[in-house]
């Protein structure tokens, strides 16, 4: 399925500046053009302790790490016309980050900890959300944020749909962090930690607890001299990364739940993603391909040579790996909105983009979380999120990699969500749009039939979803009327 070419109707936050003493030069440059942003996945890259002197350095490390690195390279290389990316360019007072006890004045006011512990990376609260919404004030729809640190130490950290590395990472471990936000991939890899996993069954996208080929969801591609059970073992005649099975281990745990290959990316970095996990990334990206072009030249780079979209159930649902039913559309525009959200209170659009065009849909969770659009009594859509918003993801240690990445709770995250069959004026008239996010019922539940989700308020009275937070219709028509201040959103 692809979106119709179209143009987006794009509602731009006035930049006021950014909220500190010392004024910060802000210049956006589109450094990927694929299309109408309307009709791709849009990346935005964001420096911070890049002085004057180090802006060379910074499209130098933007070049490395997006142009020449993930963008360029095997499943990103292949489908890299459904992106385009905006590099963001911010000039600091200092030179490099600020780290514990040795501040520095930069453009967003991270801080580099270096520590596994604190997830290497930590924003300064609250003046870098402040000042990363101004900075992206220019940038017209966004999907994903891709923060940049000028430090050469490794790290990253994953709050939201935001993405903090630092310039010492390589390309291949922002590629395995996009296969959670564009695909929403599990982790494959286990840590001595999790020894069992105990919980709810689970069957969806990459691991399964169901160790029987006829039963897992990726069953047609299981190789056919397998038996199973027992869970697949590796030896003569398979290749670690391509063949499929049930191999032990997967989401962390050691035992009890199965993942498809021996070796992946979302196992360790360097592998290319298995034959299950590139099905569902390539699934995830088909409907902003566009089509085929007509040679090499086609479309618009500089330089050489690109994502968290669990979409809504009410329009269609994929049928299996690559297969999706196409709805009759009721409408051709939605609304992307950027949403400051805490978790057990009122939550706060940041930016509301519409956007001209059929917006397609998947069945696949990813998550336990769940965004419902409503417009007065009508809800509009149900949206499962790519990732649990308040579990902050820092990357693994190399030096200790039996730890895998870090998880910790957060009380707040910035997330985009997409509203079906909706715009500007329907967010600005009448009942307007309203949001409310809640947490699927009971955990670690990893899989809901799409079928049933729509069915809002039955699953609430069954305490399936529970209200987590909600955006109400006004705070969407005072975006709209330009009467938020960006810097002042948390």
């Amino acid at each position: 399925m692809r979106i119709a070419r179209c143009s987006i109707a794009i509602l731009m936050l006035t930049l006021l500046g950014l909220a500190q003493a010392s004024a910060q030069t802000v210049t956006t440059r589109k450094i990927i053009d694929n299309g109408p942003d309307g009709e791709k996945l849009v990346f935005a890259v964001v420096g911070d302790g890049y002085s004057a002197a180090d802006q060379a350095k910074y499209a130098a490390d933007v070049d490395r790490l997006v142009v020449n690195g993930v963008m360029a390279r095997d499943f990103y290389r292949d489908n890299r016309r459904a992106f385009n990316v905006y590099r963001v360019d911010l000039t600091s007072t200092d030179s490099g980050i600020s780290k514990p006890g040795a501040p520095k004045n930069t453009a967003l006011k991270t801080i580099y900890s270096g520590l596994w512990q604190r997830c290497w990376i930590e924003p300064s609260v609250p003046d870098t959300e402040k000042l990363l919404n101004a900075a992206l004030a220019n940038v017209p729809k966004y999907d994903y944020v891709l923060i940049i640190q000028n430090e050469a130490g490794f790290g990253g950290c994953r709050r939201g749909s935001r993405l903090y590395v630092t310039g010492g990472v390589g390309w291949d471990v922002v590629a395995h962090e996009y296969g959670h936000g564009v695909g929403g991939l599990f982790d494959e890899y286990s840590v001595a930690g999790n020894p069992l996993y105990v919980g709810q069954p689970v069957n969806t996208r990459n691991c399964s607890t169901h160790l029987n080929r006829n039963q897992v969801v990726w069953t047609r591609m299981i190789n056919q001299s397998f038996v199973i059970p027992p869970a697949t073992q590796l030896g003569a005649g398979i290749d670690p990364n391509q063949t499929v099975g049930m191999f032990q281990g997967c989401a962390t745990y050691m035992a009890g739940i199965y993942r498809p290959v021996h070796e992946c990316r979302m196992r360790s970095n360097a592998p290319l993603f298995c034959p299950v996990c590139l099905e569902l990334m390539n699934a995830a990206v088909a409907p902003y391909l566009g089509p085929e072009p007509a040679g090499p030249a086609a479309g618009s780079v500089t330089g050489r040579l690109n994502l968290s979209h669990a979409l809504f159930m009410n329009a269609s649902f994929a049928t299996g790996y690559g297969q999706t039913q196409t709805p009759s559309p009721q409408s051709t525009s939605y609304l992307q909105v950027v949403v400051r959200v805490k978790k057990g209170g009122n939550a706060t659009p940041i930016k509301v983009t519409e956007v001209q065009g059929v917006l397609p849909a998947q069945d696949q969770q990813a998550s336990n979380s769940v965004m419902e659009a409503k417009t007065g009594d009508q809800t509009l859509g149900v949206q499962f999120l790519q990732d649990d918003p308040f579990t902050v993801r820092g990357f693994a240690d190399p030096n200790n990699v039996e730890r895998g990445e870090h998880f910790q709770e957060t009380d707040e995250a910035t997330i985009v969500i997409r509203v079906p069959q909706t715009n500007l004026s329907t967010a600005t008239t009448g009942p307007g749009v309203s949001l409310k996010l809640y947490e699927v019922k009971p955990e670690p539940s990893l899989h809901l039939d799409p079928n049933t989700i729509s069915n809002i308020e039955q699953l609430r009275s069954q305490r399936v979803l529970e209200e987590n937070t909600r955006v109400s219709p006004g705070k969407l028509k005072d975006v709209v009327n330009k009467r938020v201040d960006v810097r002042s959103i948390q």
